[in-house]
């Protein structure tokens, strides 16, 4: 079986030795073998490697490192995992529109010269909005 090193692992995956450094102190991802030769030197086979490809898919789309712990020792399937992430992340980009809607009405109002009354308009009509299910979010 063989083994790649740190650097070999680093180039290959894009990662970095502080990123397998945190891995390992973390529990995600552990070397295969630790072995020395006048300094440690960690060694992965391609199981590491692709449970490393896993914990990076997983970073990419918005998991924290305590999630993908909890993910790789989960028995739920990854289509699962991957689909109720997309969820998330869909509510939160339709959270952020409605943030860019309502910082860009309140940009033009600005730009337009609009007194105090009109911005007071401005918030109420937003409020009408969101009453109406037209704009999501919160305040």
């Amino acid at each position: 079986m063989p083994y790649k090193t740190i650097k070999e692992v680093t180039s290959l995956t894009g990662t970095t030795e502080k990123a397998l450094r945190y891995y390992d102190e973390k529990l995600l991802l552990k070397p295969t073998l630790k072995k020395s030769e006048g300094r440690r030197e960690w060694l992965y086979d391609d199981a590491a490697i692709s449970r490393l490809q896993l914990i990076m898919l997983y970073r990419q789309v918005g998991f924290s490192v305590d999630e993908i712990g909890q993910l790789l020792d989960s028995s739920e399937s990854r289509s699962s995992i991957i689909s109720r992430q997309i969820s998330q992340l869909t509510a939160q980009r339709s959270e952020l529109d409605t943030r860019i809607s309502i910082a860009t009405a309140i940009l033009l109002a600005e730009e337009m010269d609009l007194a105090q009354e009109g911005l007071v308009a401005l918030r109420q009509c937003v409020d009408k909005l969101r009453e109406e299910g037209i704009l999501g979010g919160t305040e």
